[in-house]
This record gives structure tokens, C-alpha cells and sequence, in this order.
């Protein structure tokens, strides 16, 4: 079931699910935890709709760490490919610090099996193996009782070395 509010459509599927988060790159200070919202919905809006397809990369059908990639990659910011790989690679925080552009981990087994990226209020873009690219809420009992961990990614700092 889908709820429209205001221009964004928010999910009330039960499933996986994921999160994304934008920033941009700038600034190498600012983290994904600096993205600014009104931006990361708009990016999040735009892949809402799309097919869900496992180890899909494109608007032809995507998975819930590629979308995750996806979104952060429009900020500036690179993430691994897996669930896997971008749990072992964030820096971890805290839930009650969770900030727009963060990524946010769902266990339904033992280990974190999907992802999405933090919006803010509470909500989250995810795809979703029965809906495809959904925003959905932290509020559903189903979610909330299924994330196990925050994850901030920073963007790549390149220092410039003179030469001698």
C-alpha cells in the first residue's frame, strides 16, 4: 500500500529494505551526515518506482546496497557494493544519532542482510525485494524491530602533495 504525502510517496510494504543518503561533495569536511534533506529527497524520489532485481545496478531494476550506492554516489561519496561490505566499512553510530544520509542496516536473519538510507522523520529509501524502490518509516513495528545498526560514510579526501 502507497500514501502520498505532499509530493513523496511513502511505502507500507513489510520486506526488505533500504536506505540512502546523499551529500555533496563540496566539501571534504562534510560527511553523509551533512546532507541536506530537501536534496536527499529529491534524489531518493527519483529512483522510487523502480523494479527491485538482485544484483540490478540501474533503473532497470536495482538492489537495496546498489541503491544505496547509487544515492551517495550522487554526493560525492563511494561505498562498497554488498550489504556486507558497506556494514564493515562505515563508521558506526549510535540509532538515536541517525542523521539524513546515513546508512541504515535491517537483520531478519542473524547478520544485516539489507539496507537503506536514512531521509529524515524517521523515513528511509529502500528497494524492497516485493515493492521495488519504496520510501517507508522507521515508525512501522516491522522496520523498526529489524534494524540493527547505523552506518556514516565519509567522501574521499584528497590531499594535494606539493612536490619537492
Amino acid at each position: 500500500m502507497r500514501q502520498r504525502i505532499g509530493q513523496w510517496v511513502i511505502g507500507g510494504v513489510l520486506g526488505g529494505m533500504l536506505l540512502v543518503g546523499c551529500q555533496s561533495a563540496a566539501s571534504v569536511s562534510r560527511s553523509s551526515s551533512n546532507i541536506e534533506p530537501e536534496r536527499l529527497w529529491e534524489v531518493a524520489q527519483q529512483w522510487v518506482g523502480v523494479p527491485y532485481r538482485y544484483g540490478g545496478e540501474s533503473e532497470a531494476g536495482i538492489d537495496c546496497s546498489a541503491l544505496a550506492q547509487r544515492i551517495l554516489q550522487a554526493f560525492g561519496i563511494r561505498v562498497p557494493r554488498t550489504v556486507a561490505q558497506q556494514f564493515a566499512a562505515g563508521k558506526p553510530i549510535p540509532k538515536d544519532a541517525v542523521q539524513p544520509g546515513d546508512l541504515l542496516f535491517f537483520a531478519f536473519r542473524r547478520k544485516p542482510s539489507h539496507v537503506g538510507v536514512y531521509l529524515d522523520n524517521g523515513f528511509f529509501v529502500h528497494a524492497s525485494s516485493s515493492a521495488g524502490v519504496i520510501i517507508s518509516s522507521l515508525r512501522n513495528s516491522y522496520y523498526f524491530h529489524h534494524w540493527v545498526a547505523v552506518r556514516r560514510f565519509y567522501p574521499a579526501i584528497v590531499e594535494y602533495r606539493p612536490e619537492e
